[in-house]
């Protein structure tokens, strides 16, 4: 077996940078306070039996868990800017569509109209935006210019199946 250092060195790397980071941590937070406790009990820190010791053992845990309290925050401020990044991106594709988008809930409330969805059926966003589809004016129809059938209706097939059409 040949083995790459730099080849171990970056699959480390990847794992620390993925969920090895906590793991990490807590494994060695336990294995720190396991040592800690295990040398306590057995007389190592034998001159601070007694109220001195159990303070610096309190100390020793409240840093502990302020530590570990402070990477997980770190964690989410994390997870949370990765998330509005992400929130912004899908919010620039979905404005800047050539396609008409409208998001609908089972009952057929519009939550969400993009600018060519507004464009297309000649109303204003906001007229579109809680408003319901049979509030509507104007028909629903398929590619071919026919209308839907009341329950063929794409949203209502998915509403009811719980399955995406493609």
């Amino acid at each position: 077996m040949d083995l790459d250092g730099g080849k171990i060195r970056k699959e480390i790397t990847r794992w620390l940078k993925g969920y090895g980071r906590l793991s990490l941590a807590i494994g060695l937070t336990f294995f720190c306070a396991t040592t800690a406790w295990i040398l306590f009990e057995q007389d190592f820190l034998v001159g601070l039996r007694g109220t001195a010791g159990d303070l610096i053992w309190a100390a020793v845990s409240a840093v502990v868990l302020y530590l570990l309290l402070l990477y997980g925050e770190s964690m989410i401020r994390k997870s949370q800017a990765a998330l509005k990044q992400s929130e912004e991106y899908l919010s620039r594709l979905l404005e800047t569509s050539a396609s008409g988008i409208l998001v609908m809930n089972r009952t057929g409330d519009i939550s969400y109209a993009n600018l060519e969805a507004a464009s297309i059926l000649g109303l204003a966003r906001s007229d579109l935006v809680g408003s319901n589809y049979r509030d509507r004016p104007c028909e629903i129809a398929k590619a071919d210019g026919s209308p839907y059938a009341e329950g063929d209706l794409p949203f209502i097939r998915v509403a009811r199946s719980g399955e995406p059409l493609y």
